[in-house]
């Protein structure tokens, strides 16, 4: 049976993980197109799940974010299976995730951490107004 040259969920997900560690990394298409040899509207269709990786393209691209291929393919790892990992795809999330991973002092990402922690579990209800000032 041939495999179909439809992507589907599988690609997508690729693409979100992708797009979540180039931004991690500060790093915009153009860059990353450029480190690896291909146009930016390339690394877009890689990164909606559009167009498939290959799996030398995807180690390439895993170098230049370095990063783990497994990162953008949870089900490489060792032993992989259950729930699949979350992708971060808020963009204040990202940048708040970006943010703490450059911090240098551990306590101070343990602070941040323990902060956002705090503040998920009041499960506050915003204030009237304040869902549209956020997005």
């Amino acid at each position: 049976m041939a495999t179909s040259k439809v992507c589907g969920d599988t690609d997508r997900q690729i693409g979100a993980r992708l797009r979540a560690a180039r931004v991690a990394r500060g790093m915009s298409q153009e860059k990353l197109a450029e480190a690896i040899s291909l146009t930016f509207q390339q690394i877009q269709k890689y990164e909606k799940g559009t167009n498939r990786v290959s799996v030398s393209m995807l180690l390439r691209i895993a170098a230049v974010l370095e990063i783990s291929a497994a990162d953008l393919v949870p089900e490489l790892k060792e032993g992989a299976g259950g729930a699949p990992v979350p992708v971060i795809t808020n963009m204040q999330a990202l940048e708040v995730a970006r943010m703490v991973q450059n911090l240098r002092v551990p306590h101070h990402r343990r602070t941040i951490v323990e902060m956002v922690r705090t503040f998920t579990e009041l499960r506050c209800e915003p204030v009237q107004g304040e869902e549209a000032r956020a997005a």
